[in-house]
């Protein structure tokens, strides 16, 4: 079975859990200049409050407060804390959802959460890893091969080449 053709996506937002959906809102405006909020939504039960901020264009950074919620453990350092998986999300904007939804299937993505609570699909984490590290890559080789040969020349052999 071949993969489909990868569709058309836009990196929209990533999420992060937090304790105190103000003082967030107001330390990522005040420290990290997300002074625009975009979007915000309540949900009376289970008791959750969101805001969506940006930055600048295509930086946007959900923060999402959900009453009782609270940390699985304490950790003596950030790799200690990859032993707990948490709440979060990287969210796409895409111009067809089946055809993403087939693409994500055809590159490995599991159904599993989306038998349990109806969302459309999970990706796993490696995916989200690995797809910008080759990207990043490819990019890097496609970008600085042509370069360095093209610095080798002189600029009217460049130009013709």
């Amino acid at each position: 079975m071949s993969t489909p053709a990868i569709p058309h996506i836009r990196f929209d937002h990533v999420s992060i859990s937090v304790a105190d959906l103000d003082a967030q809102v107001a330390w990522y405006q005040r420290a990290l200049g997300f002074a625009e909020i975009v979007e915000q939504y309540e949900l009376p039960e289970p008791p959750v409050r969101t805001a969506v901020l940006q930055a600048a264009p295509g930086i946007r950074v959900e923060l999402i407060e959900r009453g009782g919620s609270g940390r699985t453990g304490e950790y003596s350092d950030p790799l200690e804390m990859t032993r707990s998986q948490g709440y979060g999300h990287w969210a796409v904007d895409v111009d067809d959802l089946d055809a993403a939804f087939a693409w994500l299937l055809g590159a490995g993505a599991t159904e599993v959460y989306a038998q349990a609570k109806h969302e459309p699909f999970v990706v796993p984490l490696y995916a989200l890893i690995a797809a910008p590290s080759a990207g990043f890559l490819v990019g890097a080789v496609a970008g600085l091969y042509p370069a360095a040969k093209a610095a080798r020349l002189s600029p009217t052999e460049a130009l013709r080449a």
